[in-house]
């Protein structure tokens, strides 16, 4: 037998915090769900050219340029832990750390743009999961994209999506390799964000 449930709302049982909402027109809304969302526009240069790099990294790396003065939290919901640590390179570079509260397959994006500053460099971004350690080999756990500069001075244009299962308490650091010399093309900024999926 068929059979209609009517509700506006639902909540946790212990605390009263609304998980569900239903408007009047039948959508649903998740005002508990975990995500955000972070944009720098540090126009700052790093990488492995350590003669004109402000921050000094090694080969594979997590993005160093998310220091406070240039970076804005647009958007953190649903109790996950957003912080920014600082980075071994130094001078200030911040590299951004998102703990996930509930286990779940989420969905990470970076995008914007990099100007990389050595002709033939092959330079890609994405995510690793439960490290933040900088190695002189290897890739990150998963590359959204990758780029070869044709030329000096070129922009890279930063895009894609990582679907990533996670345990609660695990977190992503945005990650690069293979970078020479880049900085953020700051009139894009770069921007990542993430979201449970369920």
């Amino acid at each position: 037998m068929a059979s209609i449930l009517k509700v506006n709302t639902i909540q946790d049982a212990t605390n009263s915090t609304t998980a569900l909402s239903i408007d009047t027109a039948g959508r649903i809304t998740t005002p508990a769900r975990p995500a955000f969302r972070v944009k720098t526009d540090n126009a700052s240069h790093f990488g492995q050219n350590h003669g004109s790099t402000t921050y000094d990294t090694n080969y594979l790396t997590p993005i160093p340029v998310f220091p406070d003065a240039n970076t804005t939290t647009e958007m953190n919901v649903g109790g996950g832990t957003l912080s920014f640590e600082t980075h071994p390179a130094g001078n200030g570079g911040q590299y951004l750390k998102y703990v996930v509260p509930v286990t779940g397959v989420y969905i990470f994006s970076i995008a914007g743009s990099l100007r990389l500053q050595q002709a033939d460099d092959f330079v890609c971004t994405g995510f690793s999961k439960n490290t933040a350690s900088e190695a002189g080999t290897g890739f990150m756990d998963h590359v959204c994209n990758g780029y070869q500069a044709y030329q000096a001075d070129v922009h890279m244009p930063l895009g894609g999506q990582a679907v990533i299962d996670l345990a609660a308490g695990d977190f992503i650091v945005p990650y690069a390799a293979s970078v020479y010399q880049a900085y953020v093309d700051n009139s894009l900024g770069i921007k990542v964000f993430g979201y449970l999926l369920g």
